[in-house]
């Protein structure tokens, strides 16, 4: 009867303690990545070059240049399914900030991806944080699969080093 109890009493202590991890988990990978900031933030800012590095294809909802405010929809994203992802930073050749939710609503996600001279190349840093729902339970299983997006931006940051040395390597 004793362990039916303790175990009781631990679920709800864990359940409990969920209500008081923070409302975003961010996850931070940095690289040094070839070629200088501005080459570098062509590629990772123009948006119809993710495709070639990062999660997968986009496409744009609305016309005309992208901008703080343009609004794509992003297939293939790490979290399963289609994103809306929504420019919210632009600022050339420093960065660019984004927002990912999916439609009509619900927790959603956001990043930075920031480039910084380097010696003769470009430190790239994406933080990238999931907000969490109001349930204990999904902020417990958000924060214990903060590894796995972790090990994804890197992998994709791999990705984008790689496009740049063959881009610099072209004739």
């Amino acid at each position: 009867m004793r362990i039916p109890l303790i175990a009781v009493g631990l679920a709800w202590v864990s359940l409990a303690a969920g209500w008081l991890l923070p409302d975003v988990r961010p996850v931070e990978v940095s690289r040094v990545v070839p070629g200088p900031p501005n080459e570098v933030f062509e590629q990772a800012a123009t948006m119809n070059r993710w495709v070639g590095w990062s999660w997968g294809g986009l496409k744009r909802v609305q016309p005309g240049p992208a901008e703080v405010g343009t609004r794509f929809m992003l297939e293939r994203a790490p979290t399963g399914g289609t994103l809306e992802l929504e420019v919210t930073r632009l600022e050339p050749p420093s960065g660019i900030g984004y927002v990912l939710r999916r439609p009509g609503g619900g927790p959603g996600e956001e990043g930075v991806i920031t480039i910084a001279p380097y010696e003769a190349r470009s430190r790239v840093t994406w933080r990238h944080g999931v907000r969490l729902s109001g349930s204990p339970l999904s902020r417990w299983l958000v924060h214990l699969g903060s590894d796995r997006v972790g090990d994804d931006l890197d992998r994709l940051l791999e990705r984008l080093i790689q496009r740049m040395r063959d881009r610099l390597t072209w004739p």
